[in-house]
């Protein structure tokens, strides 16, 4: 963060830069560890988490020019792994500001207790979606209920696939 202070960071330009080229699993798994890495740094205000633009960080908004960061931050971008982030308007405005994991994770804990499905979870944070977009939607919600279970952040509900819960 420090080397490219005044820039804006992508998730994957990070790790890009930190690891290199990396598996397609490899990558899945320091998502995870960057997303809660990253998470931590904004609360404890070592940098800042950039507003309508998931998934992008910097030392501090202060230093950032709008126009050239936001080209630079697109260029950082480009040169580490293809992303693959959702476009601010696909989520709701609520959970714009969370990583996915961050936003489900929230979703999770408002309702303790109770059963949760992946298309319950995808509807609470995308809204009302149908066809496609729904299916698109269950699927990232899935993984990250799926991942977030491996973690112990929560626990999948013995003998009902795709069901999760937080006691």
């Amino acid at each position: 963060m420090r080397e490219h202070s005044g820039s804006i960071l992508d998730t994957d330009y990070i790790i890009y830069s930190l690891h290199g080229k990396l598996e397609p699993e490899e990558i899945k798994q320091e998502k995870l560890r960057m997303y809660d890495t990253l998470k931590k740094g904004v609360e404890k205000g070592l940098w800042d988490r950039v507003p309508d633009s998931p998934g992008c960080y910097t030392l501090d908004l202060k230093l950032i020019n709008s126009d050239s960061s936001q080209k630079k931050a697109e260029d950082n971008k480009h040169q580490g792994q293809k992303s693959k982030r959702k476009s601010k308007d696909e989520i709701l405005p609520r959970y714009q500001n969370l990583s996915l994991i961050g936003a489900v994770e929230t979703v999770v804990r408002e309702n303790q207790g109770q059963i949760l499905t992946t298309e319950k979870v995808a509807k609470e944070l995308y809204g009302e979606l149908k066809g496609y977009a729904l299916t698109k939607a269950k699927a990232k919600v899935g993984k990250t209920l799926w991942h977030g279970a491996k973690q112990r952040l929560w626990q999948r509900v013995p003998d009902k696939l795709g069901c999760y819960t937080l006691v």
